[in-house]
C-alpha cells in the first residue's frame, strides 16, 4: 500500500468539504432569510390581482398556480435562528469578530437585493394575461433572480474568506517549512552510508523536498481542519453541548461521504454498477421475476393514479367541471387495474366483458357530464364578455351555420333511423328522387364541411376563452387598483 497516496487522497477529500462548504455559506450570504415567503406573498398579490382568490379553478389553472410557489412548503416565519447560524459562520469563515455590525450589514444589503428581486419578477408578469405563460416567466425570473443573488454573495464572500484562510495558513506554513527541511536533513543524513550510497548528490534534494512537499500539504490540511472545527462550533454550538448521537451521525456523513468518493474514483462503484446490472438483467430476463416486477409496478402506476385522481375529485377549490373529469379518471383506472389483475389471473372472457362494457359506458356518461358543464361555462364567459360590451372577432363564425349544420346532422340521424320498409314505400311515389337527391346532397355538405367547420369552431371557442382571460386580468387590476386607492385614501 503507498502511504503517500492515501494521505495525499486524505488531504484531498478534507480540502474539497472545505470547499464546498466555502460555497454554501459564500452563496447563502446575501439571501434574505424571508425570501421565499415574500415570493409567496407576491405570489397571492398577483392572483389576487388575476381575480383567481374569489372563484374556483380548473385543473390546469390549478398546476399553474402551483408552479408558482413550488413544492416547498413555506414556513408562517422567516428562520431567525438558521440565519443567525449562517451569520456567525461567515464571520468565523472570515475573520470577523464583530458579529452585530456584520449581521446588520449582510441583512441590510439582502434586503436590497430581495426588493429588486421582487421587483424584477412581478414586473415580468405584470402584463401577460396568460396564466401558464406567466407561470413559467415567473419560475425563470424567480431562478435567474435567485442566481444573481447567490452570485453576489459569493463575490463578496470569497475574498475575504481567503484573505482569512491565508492568514491562518502562514503561520502552519511557516512551521512546516523549517520542520520540514530541518527534519528531512536530519533523518537524510543520518540513514545514508555516504561511503557505500551509489545515489546521486541530487539525492538528498529529492528527499527533502518530498518531506517539505508533505509538511506543507499536512500544514494545509491542518489549517484546513481548524476552519472546520470553528464552524461546527459556530454552527452547532460548544463542545460541551454536542451530544454522542450527533458525533457519531457526523463521522459517519464524512466517512460515507468519503468512502463513495474513494469508491468512485478508484472505479470500484463502477465495477459494482456493471455486475448489478448484468445480475438485474439475468434475474428480469431468465426468470419469472421479470413479469411479476412489471405487473406489481404497473399497478402501483394504476394505484398511484387513481389516488391523484380521487384528489383532485375531492378539491372543492377546482371547478365541478373538472372534479367530474377526475371521477371520471378514477373510475377508468379502477378498471383498468381491475382488467390488468383479471388478465394476470387468466380470468374467463364472460368475466371481463362485462366489466369492459361497464367501464365504456361509465367513461361515456362522464364525459357527457363534463361536455355539458364546459358548456355551460364556456357560454358564461361569452354571455359575460356581451354584458361587457366587447365585441369578439369572430372571422369565419356563424351562429346560424352552426345551428343549421347541428339541425341537418339530427335530421340525417333520424332518417338513417327510419325503417327499410318506409323507403320501399316512398320508391313508389314521385318524390323518391328529390328525397334520395337532397339526402346525399345534405351529407355529402355536413362531411365535406366537418373539418373546415369544426377548425373555424375551435378557433372562435379558444378566442372566447382567451378574450374572457383577459377581460378578467383587466377587470382584477382596476379592481386592484381602486382597493389600494380607497386604502390609501381612508389613511389618516
Amino acid at each position: 500500500m503507498d502511504v503517500l497516496l492515501w494521505i495525499g487522497w486524505f488531504c484531498t477529500v478534507v480540502v474539497l468539504f472545505f470547499m464546498v462548504a466555502v460555497g454554501l455559506f459564500g452563496s447563502l450570504a446575501l439571501k434574505a432569510p424571508s425570501w421565499d415567503l415574500e415570493f409567496l406573498a407576491l405570489a397571492y398579490h398577483d392572483w389576487t390581482r388575476r381575480g383567481l382568490t374569489d372563484r374556483k379553478h380548473s385543473m390546469s389553472e390549478e398546476l399553474h398556480m402551483q408552479r408558482y410557489i413550488g413544492h416547498k412548503q413555506v414556513a408562517e416565519e422567516p428562520d431567525l435562528e438558521e440565519r443567525g447560524r449562517i451569520v456567525r459562520t461567515i464571520a468565523v469563515l472570515i475573520g470577523s469578530n464583530d458579529h452585530d455590525a456584520l449581521q446588520a450589514q449582510l441583512d441590510t444589503r439582502s434586503h436590497e437585493l430581495l426588493m429588486t428581486a421582487l421587483t424584477s419578477v412581478f414586473r415580468s408578469v405584470e402584463n401577460i394575461s396568460n396564466l401558464n405563460v406567466a407561470s413559467r416567466v415567473w419560475v425563470l425570473r424567480r431562478w435567474a433572480a435567485l442566481s444573481v443573488v447567490l452570485w453576489h454573495g459569493l463575490k463578496w464572500f470569497l475574498p475575504r474568506c481567503f484573505r482569512q484562510v491565508a492568514r491562518v495558513i502562514e503561520r502552519y506554513m511557516a512551521a512546516a517549512t523549517i520542520l520540514g527541511i530541518a527534519g528531512g536533513l536530519l533523518v537524510w543524513g543520518f540513514s545514508r552510508d555516504l561511503s557505500e550510497s551509489k545515489e546521486g548528490g541530487i539525492a538528498w534534494v529529492n528527499f527533502v523536498g518530498v518531506v517539505v512537499t508533505v509538511g506543507t500539504v499536512v500544514a494545509l490540511v491542518l489549517a484546513v481542519g481548524r476552519q472546520f472545527w470553528q464552524v461546527a462550533v459556530a454552527v452547532i454550538g460548544p463542545v460541551h453541548t454536542w451530544t454522542r448521537k450527533g458525533i457519531m451521525s457526523a463521522a459517519l456523513l464524512f466517512g460515507f461521504t468519503a468512502g463513495m468518493i474513494t469508491l468512485v474514483r478508484t472505479g470500484a462503484w463502477e465495477q459494482w454498477q456493471r455486475d448489478a446490472s448484468k445480475f438485474l438483467t439475468e434475474l428480469l430476463m431468465d426468470t419469472p421475476a421479470g413479469d411479476w416486477v412489471g405487473k406489481i409496478l404497473f399497478i402501483a402506476v394504476i394505484m398511484f393514479m387513481i389516488y391523484r385522481s380521487f384528489q383532485w375529485a375531492r378539491a372543492k377549490r377546482i371547478k365541478v367541471s373538472d372534479r367530474i373529469t377526475a371521477v371520471g379518471a378514477a373510475i377508468f383506472f379502477t378498471s383498468m387495474g381491475v382488467l390488468l389483475i383479471l388478465f394476470i389471473f387468466d380470468a374467463p372472457r364472460e368475466v371481463v366483458l362485462p366489466v369492459l362494457y361497464a367501464t365504456g359506458h361509465v367513461i361515456a356518461f362522464f364525459g357527457l357530464l363534463n361536455a355539458i358543464f364546459s358548456v355551460a361555462g364556456w357560454i358564461g364567459k361569452y354571455r359575460a364578455l356581451r354584458r361587457a360590451g366587447i365585441e369578439i372577432r369572430r372571422g369565419w363564425f356563424r351562429w346560424w351555420i352552426l345551428w343549421t349544420w347541428i339541425s341537418v346532422a339530427i335530421a340525417l340521424s333520424a332518417l338513417a333511423s327510419i325503417p327499410p320498409l318506409a323507403y320501399a314505400a316512398l320508391n313508389d311515389t314521385p318524390y323518391y328522387l328529390p328525397f334520395t337527391a337532397v339526402t346525399m346532397l345534405a351529407t355529402l355538405a355536413l362531411f365535406l364541411s366537418f373539418w373546415p367547420g369544426a377548425f373555424t369552431v375551435v378557433r372562435f371557442v379558444i378566442r372566447v376563452h382567451n378574450t374572457y382571460t383577459r377581460h378578467e386580468f383587466e377587470l382584477g387590476k382596476i379592481q386592484l387598483d381602486a382597493t389600494l386607492s380607497a386604502a390609501t385614501d381612508d389613511q389618516p
